[in-house]
């Protein structure tokens, strides 16, 4: 068992709609397949490092899941206090948490391997995304109020999370920016953007398959 840990929060596209504005324009069967793919990627990409343990927290049923894996209910009336239910558990048994969700297929092992080195020196981690959210945060003490009254879902949560650290004292180290794949135009950003990037061949080539049919 290691220290550090790595959190993944999911939805199960069998039973509940995925990625709902992306599906406003390409429909619903693809955007759920697309999840899938996303969800697959950022698992194997996880499973790369050696050095943290990987717990998958799902919403949701979690029968028929179209991935093998063990989850976790998340707890919690909305996203704020899911995370902080999630945080609140894990930080008893480890030293170090990193959550990510499952839109930022632009997330990277150094990514994830920062956000554990960065709490060496840091309390906190945030990763912003290019909607003014987050594409991941950590932290290696739990910190409730981080999560109570945040602006979920607006431009505003990253600004908002980071005053809120800065007025009570706690460090907060950054990682890049990262694109979150929300709408349609994302992801054809992303396909073209990565179209170069041998990391993310196999991915890429089953999300433009699932685009073409």
């Amino acid at each position: 068992m290691s220290s550090q840990l790595l959190c993944l929060f999911l939805k199960n596209p069998n039973k509940e709609q995925a990625k709902s504005r992306l599906a406003k324009t390409i429909g619903k069967e693809k955007a759920n397949k697309i999840y899938i793919q996303m969800v697959d990627y950022l698992i194997s990409l996880a499973k790369q490092i050696k050095e943290i343990d990987i717990k998958f927290y799902l919403s949701g049923p979690s029968k028929n899941l179209p991935w093998d894996i063990k989850t976790i209910p998340q707890v919690g009336d909305n996203l704020g206090q899911r995370m902080s239910n999630m945080f609140s558990n894990e930080l008893k048994t480890y030293k170090k948490v990193s959550l990510i969700g499952t839109d930022c297929i632009y997330e990277t092992t150094k990514d994830l391997l920062r956000s554990f080195e960065s709490l060496e020196k840091s309390d906190f981690i945030l990763q912003g995304a290019n909607d003014g959210g987050y594409t991941l945060i950590g932290m290696k003490n739990y910190y409730p109020k981080a999560f109570i009254g945040m602006p979920y879902s607006t431009n505003r949560l990253l600004k908002e999370t980071k005053k809120y650290l800065l007025n009570a004292n706690i460090s907060c180290a950054s990682l890049p920016i990262r694109f979150d794949i929300d709408y349609e135009e994302d992801l054809l950003l992303w396909l073209e953007s990565s179209k170069n990037d041998n990391r993310v061949a196999f991915i890429r080539s089953k999300i433009l398959d699932i685009l073409r049919n």
